[in-house]
């Protein structure tokens, strides 16, 4: 019976499902293979989620502001049977949930940070992954890339404050920041 409570105790302790959220190129993939190298804890991208519902379904998902409404019910369930499936824990990273959307998921199963920059330039989104879809964008629309990463960022930021999660921004230092940001969420 000690050993159950024991094994009751360390479930709500620990959390099962990590989630990092926050825009895109800012490390949520490249946290997760750290997470993956140093604690065995396997993750999935939410966009790979994403994409396989796209490709069932058939439906445009629409402008990125849409994605998160059509996708978190897919979310919300597949977090539930990740927390039954894999009993020493799952990462799930992606750009395609909100922080007001996680604050309504027990958070006793979970544990959430959001990623994101005050700062980019579009050369040093190209430097952080040379084989990233943003090399094959066309030309005029990667300009207004970064900008667009720093307003989605400001949001994330503001949202993740509001609900109570823990944000990083990696800038000015990227590593320092997802190191950080692992030592949070293992902790």
């Amino acid at each position: 019976q000690k050993f159950l409570w024991q094994a009751h105790q360390s479930r709500y302790n620990y959390p099962m499902i990590y989630l990092i959220g926050g825009v895109s190129r800012v490390g949520k993939t490249t946290l997760s293979k750290i997470i993956l190298d140093k604690k065995k804890i396997p993750y999935i991208s939410a966009d790979l989620l994403r994409n396989a519902l796209y490709h069932y379904l058939g439906k445009d998902l629409g402008k990125w502001e849409d994605r998160p409404e059509f996708f978190f019910p897919y979310l919300s369930d597949f977090i539930k049977r990740a927390n039954n499936k894999y009993p020493g824990g799952c990462v799930i990273e992606g750009d395609i949930f909100l922080p007001e959307q996680i604050a309504s998921l027990p958070q006793d199963e979970i544990k959430c940070i959001f990623l994101g920059t005050s700062n980019i330039t579009l050369e040093q989104i190209m430097d952080n992954d040379p084989d990233s879809w943003v090399h094959t964008m066309d030309p005029e629309n990667r300009k207004g890339l970064a900008d667009g990463i720093m307003k989605k960022s400001e949001m994330f930021k503001n949202e993740a404050e509001k609900y109570g999660f823990k944000y990083f921004d990696i800038h000015p230092d990227r590593d320092s920041a997802l190191n950080d940001a692992f030592e949070y969420l293992m902790n």
